[in-house]
């Protein structure tokens, strides 16, 4: 495996298990989709972000 799909590999997994939302947020979300509201999501990750 070359260096940079190694270094690739390391940020892909780093940014799936860092950047998970809080359950009471998951919570909040659903209660409020259920309630018929229309969700969206407004954000300045950039495209590496999964």
């Amino acid at each position: 495996m070359t260096q940079v799909t190694q270094s690739a590999k390391y940020h892909y997994e780093f940014m799936a298990n860092t950047i998970v939302p809080e359950p009471e947020v998951l919570e909040a979300l659903s209660m409020l989709k259920k309630r018929g509201l229309k969700l969206g999501l407004i954000s300045n990750c950039g495209p590496s972000v999964v």
